[in-house]
């Protein structure tokens, strides 16, 4: 049963980070930019897999200084192609950035940033709204 409610998290997260790039009617105010050196923070969790962020946009979390980071990369063996991971980091700048949490697979599977449980990874109302407005 976690699985699955994690793995529903996990989607409506994603849905919402996407609702940011897409051609939707959504209210894309709460959509952020996120500098390349944040990236650079994020990607400087990789385990040697050649990851290479290329763009990324988040949303202000619940708490206090913290964000919903999507972010597209590539990495070795992707033949260009890019996926994109969900990390939560703790500002939007190099030197707030950390610490950062892998929230997704990809983010887990590629950068040994923690993943942590569930009950500290809940997307407000606002985001699930963003989402389901995408």
């Amino acid at each position: 049963m976690k699985k699955i409610i994690a793995a529903a998290v996990t989607v409506t997260t994603v849905l919402s980070l996407a609702a940011c790039g897409g051609n939707t009617a959504v209210d894309k105010s709460d959509c952020l930019d996120v500098p390349q050196d944040v990236l650079n923070v994020v990607a400087s969790g990789s385990d040697s897999s050649g990851l290479k962020p290329e763009t990324g946009k988040a949303v202000k979390g619940d708490t206090e200084g913290t964000y919903w980071l999507a972010m597209k990369f590539t990495a070795d063996g992707f033949n260009g192609d890019t996926e994109t991971g969900i990390w939560l980091v703790s500002g939007l700048d190099a030197a707030s950035a950390a610490p950062v949490m892998s929230v997704d697979g990809f983010a887990k599977q590629f950068t040994h940033w923690p993943r942590k449980t569930l009950g500290f990874m809940k997307p407000s109302e606002k985001i699930i709204e963003l989402l389901d407005a995408a």
